[in-house]
């Protein structure tokens, strides 16, 4: 009751809170199970190894996890969880979600995890935030292994999420859009990793919604521009003692600006730290780009020369 009161103060008072003139957008997994919402809990709290139904001293839990959420291992479906974190969001000026996207397959929990997100959006729009999607296509390799989808289907597949995504995302006023253009995020190529590949993946949409296009660290010709992502896998460099450095941090990012530079200016979301909150500048506007340190705007020629 608390929360939905503080959520109806927010909404009948929206100069309250004043976000960025740029859109910051908080990067989401929406694939937690837990008890008691669920009968038991889901891998992503267990990873086939970790036991929350042990409980140590100091009332935590067992789970796979460096960090202990505040309020236990939660649900992803549960509305009073989605209804606190909405209002986490509200309340730090953040403007919308960017959820990571399994698809909308029954195969193992993605089915689960996109009802997850549906039932999170209901929760954003009555907030008045934004919300956009990652779309994770390593998703289809799995499902060919699983047998669950014929290799020569995987286009197919792939087009059919995108008229999932036009149908009950795409379509909403809340969806993030960029130049008129609605926001869609790749985590990867994983699987498809030729342009011409998401050129006919996208060639099933309207005109009105062929996306602004995001993949990872390096820019396809059919993208709008990437992001970046905290690259963890230099903390397993020997002699690194498993800390990711500051120098090789920098080095990862300098690369990353010269793989997405184009044109007069770039184009990238910068995703950074645990909490995964994302700001990306593209072109000269509509999205705000920050790091962990230094923001990156498009340089003047002279700066661009000097590098």
């Amino acid at each position: 009751m608390l929360l939905a009161a503080l959520l109806s103060f927010i909404l009948a008072a929206p100069g309250a809170i004043r976000a960025a003139s740029k859109a910051v957008m908080v990067y989401y997994m929406p694939w937690f199970t837990a008890k008691p919402y669920c009968d038991g809990w889901g891998w992503h709290w267990t990873m086939n190894h970790f036991n929350p139904d042990r409980v140590n001293a100091s009332g935590e839990r067992q789970i796979a996890s460096w960090y202990y959420p505040l309020i236990g291992p939660y649900d992803s479906s549960d509305p009073a969880v989605l209804e606190y974190h909405v209002l986490l969001m509200k309340l730090a000026g953040v403007d919308g979600v960017i959820v990571d996207w399994y698809g909308s397959a029954n195969f193992l929990d993605y089915g689960i995890n996109n009802q997850a997100t549906v039932k999170l959006f209901q929760f954003t729009r009555k907030a008045a935030l934004k919300f956009s999607i990652c779309y994770e296509d390593q998703t289809i390799q799995h499902m060919i292994d699983g047998n669950y989808l014929a290799a020569g289907d995987a286009i197919f597949h792939a087009q059919q999420e995108m008229l999932y995504l036009q149908t009950n995302f795409f379509s909403d006023a809340s969806y993030l859009r960029l130049k008129g253009q609605p926001v869609l995020l790749n985590f990867g190529p994983q699987h498809f990793m030729m342009s011409t590949n998401w050129e006919d993946i996208f060639s099933v949409l309207v005109a009105t919604n062929q996306p602004a296009f995001f993949t990872e660290d390096n820019r396809l010709p059919v993208s709008t521009g990437a992001f970046s992502w905290p690259p963890m896998w230099l903390s397993q460099v020997p002699g690194t003692g498993g800390v990711l450095s500051g120098a090789a941090l920098k080095s990862y990012l300098a690369d990353f600006d010269q793989h997405t530079f184009y044109g007069g200016g770039r184009a990238v979301i910068i995703v950074c730290g645990r909490l995964r909150l994302a700001r990306g500048h593209v072109g000269h506007d509509s999205l705000a780009c920050r790091r962990c340190s230094a923001a990156s705007f498009p340089r003047s020629p002279a700066a661009q020369r000097s590098r």
